[in-house]
């Protein structure tokens, strides 16, 4: 079992994740929104806030939020695998493939469009 340490950046604010192979726990804050309010379709502001959730739409999965004066904290864990899960996840690996190749198409056509307006300069 691996797990990373990871910050990831959303709009202007970070996000902290620790991650392992079947789940995750993310610690975020709401206040710096309220910097730059205008960015947002609404603010999110959490005095308190404690929530369970246990969900088998796409697989099993279980997470706990817990929040306290605009700071949060959730715990997720995957527990088991569906059907729609693995058909889920088997689109998510094709588009992954599909956007791949499309930018190495793109590199390979901009390399071409190079190559031709060298060639016109030069003759």
């Amino acid at each position: 079992m691996s797990i990373k340490f990871l910050k990831r950046e959303k709009m202007d604010r970070s996000i902290f994740l620790v991650e392992w192979d079947t789940g995750y726990i993310q610690i975020w804050e709401d206040w710096s929104q309220y910097l730059s309010p205008k960015r947002y379709n609404w603010l999110n502001f959490r005095p308190i806030w404690f929530e369970i959730d246990y969900d088998k739409l796409a697989g099993e999965h279980f997470s706990i939020e817990l929040g306290l004066m605009g700071f949060n904290l959730r715990f997720h864990q995957f527990i088991k695998q569906n059907q729609r899960g693995r058909k889920l996840e088997k689109s998510a690996k094709e588009l992954e493939s599909i956007e791949e190749a499309c930018r190495k198409e793109v590199k390979k056509l901009k390399s071409q469009i190079k190559a031709l307006e060298k060639r016109l300069k030069e003759g």
